[in-house]
């Protein structure tokens, strides 16, 4: 580790499964009256007058929404271009290992130098290369 310059150590930092945050996320919704429709293209987006929003989708439906939310993954951009949104979001293609022994409280790790990343993952450490 003599390259490394500095580093940063947060003992109260952690991160998520973004597959299980996201369906967590829509049982909520759904308790809420939401509609979550997976697997459906969306063409269009165009804000109303009143706030609320007009989705058109590839099978031809046009849906009104009081609300739209854009967990689209990978197509995030894409779903933001169609409001005008330019979205910082650019999706990076990983090799993944899992390692089958962890430690404890194994901090997350990231270097931006060498694309690498560590983190703790219920009982396994993932360990990718970009």
């Amino acid at each position: 580790m003599n390259h490394v310059k500095a580093g940063l150590y947060n003992p109260g930092d952690g991160h998520v499964d973004p597959y299980s945050l996201t369906q967590a996320l829509a049982i909520g919704a759904r308790l809420y009256g939401a509609v979550v429709r997976q697997g459906t293209s969306v063409t269009a987006l165009t804000q109303t007058e009143s706030g609320g929003w007009t989705v058109d989708t590839a099978d031809g439906q046009r849906l009104q929404a009081a609300r739209v939310v854009n967990a689209a993954g990978l197509w995030a951009r894409e779903i933001g271009q169609l409001t005008g949104l330019d979205l910082p979001l650019v999706p990076v293609h990983h090799q993944v290992c899992l390692a089958s022994s962890y430690s404890k409280n194994s901090p997350s790790s990231s270097s931006f130098l060498t694309s690498r990343c560590q983190q703790q993952q219920q009982q396994t450490v993932l360990h990718a290369v970009e």
